[in-house]
């Protein structure tokens, strides 16, 4: 499938877009629309994202949503998983590329905690710090609607991923994990 968005599109007119999809409740213009925002912007471009993901809670059209760690800066990353709490239609969410650093994994339990509606959550980083895995150990277990766990190539030391393991063992709504 071909780019939804040509690659001169200005940012704004890429907001604008991401706005009508998300008004009209056309949800796969408005997936689409924020796929192309995460994948064609530049690093420069990459900072815009923060001011996009503090208006996600009003898209109420969006159910997946796939975020790059590496191609984004840790602050629009951050105020992405933050958003988090505030979305209420986002079923999936796949994290993948770089490093989750102890930040980063903050931001996404604070998410994982205040979001209910989240049922997939696929996890495929090259690392993450023992303190970011206890972040992510205290949201996975506090998030009551996450159904499937996918966790990749984390990187995780034992104590990291015996933290995870307590996580998900004390989660009450986990049934399927990879």
């Amino acid at each position: 499938k071909g780019s939804v968005l040509p690659r001169w599109l200005t940012l704004e007119a890429r907001r604008r877009l991401l706005e009508a999809g998300a008004a009209t409740a056309l949800c796969g213009v408005a997936d689409d629309v924020l796929r192309e925002l995460q994948t064609c912007w530049d690093w420069r471009e990459a900072e815009e994202l923060a001011p996009v993901a503090r208006e996600l809670h009003l898209h109420r059209s969006l159910l997946h949503f796939h975020l790059s760690s590496r191609a984004c800066s840790a602050g629009a990353f951050a105020a992405v998983a933050s958003s988090l709490g505030r979305n209420t239609t986002l079923q999936s969410l796949h994290i993948g590329d770089g490093c989750l650093s102890e930040e980063l994994a903050l931001a996404l339990a604070r998410g994982l905690r205040a979001n209910c509606t989240l049922s997939t959550l696929c996890i495929d980083c090259d690392s993450v710090h023992e303190a970011g895995a206890r972040a992510l150990a205290g949201g996975i277990a506090a998030n009551r609607g996450l159904v499937r766990l996918t966790l990749r190539g984390l990187g995780l030391g034992g104590a990291g991923a015996a933290l995870l393991g307590m996580a998900v063992r004390d989660s009450s709504s986990i049934t399927e994990l990879a």
